[in-house]
């Protein structure tokens, strides 16, 4: 299958958010993030309800760094699963990633989301599922 290889590279977010309740709401956050931080009065250009991925369900893997010298870089996946069981808009797919993440992230330093990139759909393991790695900065 073709997927993109890179997605929302242009927008930002951070994952020291709470959890939303609905996509909407969780939208509205969005929009009021990027006016906090300056965004010069533009919103990314998302077309939040066109398809993004096609497929039912997508990985995402993504790394906590060590706190310590004695802890180890944590390398995290997890599956999110599309409503229709299709595929996923921006919206469904960033509103769940967040929610699905948003805990692991809330104490970290690289909590700012940078964007998706392309892994793989190739793994055996995964059973052609792609799978992201989410690009985190601090």
């Amino acid at each position: 299958m073709n997927y993109p290889e890179v997605l929302f590279k242009n927008i930002y977010w951070t994952f020291w958010e709470p959890a939303f309740q609905d996509m909407d709401e969780f939208q509205n956050a969005f929009k009021n993030y990027h006016k906090s931080i300056g965004y010069k009065g533009k919103f990314p250009s998302i077309q939040w309800n066109e398809v993004c991925i096609n497929a039912p369900k997508v990985i995402l893997q993504y790394v906590i760094f060590p706190k310590t010298e004695n802890d180890e870089i944590d390398e995290p996946q997890v599956e999110i699963i599309a409503d229709n069981g299709i595929s996923f808009t921006p919206k469904e797919l960033l509103f769940k990633m967040h929610n699905t993440i948003c805990s692991a992230l809330v104490n970290e330093d690289h909590h700012y989301f940078e964007g998706l990139t392309f892994s793989t759909d190739q793994d055996p393991t995964y059973k052609g599922f792609p799978v992201y790695f989410v690009d985190l900065g601090s």
